[in-house]
């Protein structure tokens, strides 16, 4: 997930940066959905990164797509960034500038 273009949080990206990145990682298949103002990434109960809103409103929009990844109860989850295990306040601490 990137984020949109917000001055001093985030410099955002273009199709093709999104794809050189991408395939860097080793990535195989990949989904370009909406662009980066909508993008929200929720993880381990809370929202991680700071989307934006039309004319600089918090929160992302209402749009009828998204990635859901969840597991069944109990079931053991690892979240992990370039190869490393990350836990919830990790992860907050990746999306801060």
């Amino acid at each position: 997930m990137i984020d949109g273009r917000q001055y001093s949080y985030s410099v955002g990206a273009t199709l093709r940066e999104c794809q050189d990145f991408l395939y860097e990682k080793g990535a195989i298949n990949a989904m370009a959905m909406d662009g980066g103002s909508s993008a929200v990434l929720y993880a381990m109960g809370d929202i991680v990164n700071k989307p934006c809103g039309k004319n600089g409103n918090k929160g992302g929009r209402y749009l009828p797509d998204a990635w859901v990844v969840t597991a069944n109860k109990g079931q053991d989850v690892k979240v992990t960034i370039d190869g490393k295990e990350e836990t919830q306040q990790k992860i907050g601490q990746i999306m801060e500038p």
